[in-house]
């Protein structure tokens, strides 16, 4: 279908309506942090998000117009270029609150990582599309790991483990997607679950248990099988030997990102604010520009990573729970759309898509309520950020174009 015969039939208006909503409620919800005084120096914070929204519903547009065959024959280059970009970071990256996250050309900044999500998921698309889903073996799938496994360690040097993450999840949603099935995606990502079960002796005893029964059930080859399962008990055995051989003040790190109510006027002085905040808005809030919490600036980052607890707090549970309706109808509109696509690729495309939305989406608002680790990934539409609004636009923008296309093989 090409650009010049346009139309809007398949064009879907209902997740444009549910960006627009979410990013006006955003630049509202920034406007409202102006009263803080930690961020009142820059009195022009909403007027720059609007600008980055702008220039993001153009990404959008053109993302969608562009055939998506374009960027299955250029996912490679994507991905290589995202790659260096990363890997410039090391020689050219500004290193600033202890991170080397940020690539500077002139007066224009650039986070590498957030283009290396869309690009990761070309390439997978790319890969994945090529296999046939009726293996029985998991090897075909293997090479997606190493694609995904090169950004991740780029990204962690940084350090961002958080960003990482979401790499985990578009892997995660792919592989389903391109038809592994869900006992054999278990046992490829059983050693992650293993370092995490690893801390309990009771804990790893029954992972290893399930573990068993798991490759019971499946019966893969009897090589497969001793690699496996040799892979989690010595990754078992090995993880608390590391435990213990890290410094304490190291330890502390991560037992603060996980508890941070055990250090709560430091690391953990975020969450709890938060909560705070989340919790004193009530069922009905305070009411726009009256939130205590942000006009006296104890909630940090308050228009990135927190503004979920900022709105909260002004609009309640009601509201609260009003963005957690309109993202769920986004979530599900994405999912439709791959479902409905009959090209494998686009198909791909779209899970790798809706799986960065639900993971930012579940893990930031999860932090606002202090059930998740502090990881600092930002609410996509509504958190202030010129980076992540064109890479999430961008990724709408896919979303549009496989619906529009969705006919086409």
């Amino acid at each position: 279908m090409s650009l010049v015969t346009f139309s809007g039939r398949n064009v879907d208006f209902w997740m444009i309506l549910l960006v627009l909503l979410l990013c006006g409620i955003g630049a509202i919800t920034i406007y409202s942090t102006l009263q803080g005084s930690e961020v009142s120096s820059d009195s022009r914070l909403h007027l720059k998000q609007l600008f980055w929204i702008g220039l993001g519903l153009a990404a959008m547009v053109v993302t969608a117009m562009i055939p998506y065959k374009a960027y299955y024959v250029l996912a490679p280059v994507f991905y290589l270029l995202s790659l260096l970009s990363l890997g410039l970071l090391f020689f050219l990256g500004d290193r600033g609150a202890g991170a080397n996250r940020w690539l500077h050309f002139g007066g224009f900044s650039w986070q590498p990582a957030e283009m290396a999500k869309v690009a990761t998921i070309f390439m997978l698309a790319h890969y994945l599309s090529g296999r046939k889903t009726t293996s029985e073996s998991v090897k075909p799938f293997l090479p997606a790991l190493g694609m995904t496994a090169l950004p991740i360690l780029l990204i962690i040097q940084q350090p961002d483990l958080g960003t990482s993450l979401v790499f985990m999840a578009i892997l995660v949603a792919m592989l389903y997607g391109a038809g592994m099935k869900p006992i054999d995606l278990f046992l490829l990502l059983s050693p992650a679950l293993s370092v995490v079960c690893a801390f309990h002796l009771i804990s790893w005893m029954i992972f290893i248990l399930v573990l068993l029964v798991m490759l019971y059930r499946a019966r893969p080859r009897f090589f497969t099988t001793a690699t496996i399962f040799l892979t989690n008990f010595s990754v078992g055995i090995i993880t608390p030997i590391l435990w213990r051989g890290l410094h304490e003040y190291q330890q502390k790190r991560i037992l603060v990102f996980l508890d941070p109510g055990r250090d709560p006027l430091g690391a953990g002085y975020q969450v709890i604010q938060s909560k705070v905040a989340l919790g004193s808005g009530g069922f009905l809030g305070k009411g726009f520009l009256q939130g205590t919490q942000t006009k006296l600036a104890f909630l940090p980052a308050q228009h990135t990573d927190f503004i979920f607890s900022t709105f909260g707090e002004q609009f309640g549970f009601l509201g609260s729970l009003l963005i957690v309706l309109l993202f769920l109808l986004f979530i599900i509109r994405g999912l439709r759309t791959a479902q409905m696509s009959r090209n494998r690729f686009a198909s791909l495309v779209a899970m790798g898509a809706v799986a960065v939305f639900c993971f930012h989406i579940f893990v930031n608002i999860g932090v606002a309520m202090g059930i998740m680790p502090v990881t600092g990934l930002p609410l996509p539409f509504m958190s202030y950020g010129g980076s992540s609004m064109i890479t999430n636009m961008i990724l709408v923008g896919l979303l549009l174009n496989v619906r529009y296309r969705w006919q086409e093989y």
